[in-house]
């Protein structure tokens, strides 16, 4: 399937295993209170559009491991892209972000544009994110965030490229 691996539409108390699609492995849509693991995608791993209270688990693409769109109250283990490693031209809220890596940028979330403005990263905790660049984020802002043990080969152990305004930063290293 081109765009949505399994739904194109809206998903609700499901579960998405080892779904592929050019566009949002399993999703093109929105999703609430589901959970994907292992899907894969050319881009957006798992979900292009929205998610609320999703879970995502070692999803993969070349951009956006997990998702594409916005996501409240979900959580992301495990994923991994070339670029944007959980995420990719998003924005996030209330978010936790464990163990996602990006081969070049944000080994969690990256943007596509120097607009740092234009994708917002809000309350959300990112914990042994890796990438070459932004170990966490690259590309996006980030407001009241907690930023720990996040790596990057080259440049911004935890930031490279955003802007972040009152968060906290704890063990995050590169080079």
């Amino acid at each position: 399937s081109e765009h949505g691996g399994a739904v194109s539409g809206s998903a609700v108390n499901c579960t998405f295993m080892d779904n592929s699609a050019g566009f949002g492995g399993a999703i093109t849509g929105s999703a609430v209170n589901c959970t994907f693991i292992n899907n894969t995608a050319n881009k957006y791993g798992a979900v292009s559009g929205s998610a609320v209270n999703c879970t995502f688990i070692s999803n993969s693409a070349d951009k956006g491991g997990a998702m594409c769109g916005n996501a409240v109250n979900c959580r992301f283990l495990n994923n991994s892209a070339n670029e944007g490693g959980a995420m990719y031209d998003s924005s996030a809220v209330n978010c936790t972000f464990i163990g996602n890596s990006a081969k070049n940028g944000g080994g969690a979330i990256e943007g596509e544009s120097y607009d740092y403005n234009k994708y917002n990263v809000t309350n959300c905790t990112f914990e042994k994110n890796h990438a070459k660049n932004g170990g966490a984020i690259n590309l996006v802002k980030a407001v009241n965030c907690i930023f720990n043990n996040n790596y990057a080969s080259s440049n911004g152990g935890a930031v490279y490229n955003s802007n972040v305004i009152n968060s906290i930063f704890e063990n995050n290293y590169s080079g």
